[in-house]
């Protein structure tokens, strides 16, 4: 059967952007452009999540977010974690 890269995406709903069996909003767009219209092209999907594949849950909250959403949540968290270790180190000093 013809499908979508000729491959098949995991069908598990995952945060993980660095698998390359994850399906996301990105995917859905290249696919579409490769059907060549809105309908729904061609993707064949499984479950292929296991105990090593770095599934990453989804929280439903945030489903809806965009790529970039996540993106920035993910370096908000960096940042606030840098600036504690910054914080907690200079106040081990001053001890």
């Amino acid at each position: 059967m013809l499908c979508y890269l000729d491959k098949q995406f995991c069908s598990q709903k995952c945060a993980n952007t660095e698998c390359r069996m994850n399906f996301n909003d990105e995917v859905m767009e290249g696919a579409r452009a490769w059907w060549g219209d809105d309908s729904e092209p061609p993707i064949a999907f499984g479950d292929m999540r296991t105990d090593d594949c770095g599934f990453v849950p989804v929280d439903k909250r945030r489903m809806s977010k965009s790529k970039k959403d996540l993106e920035r949540v993910e370096r908000n968290k960096k940042l606030s974690h840098d600036a504690f270790s910054s914080i907690n180190s200079e106040f081990k000093e001053i001890k």
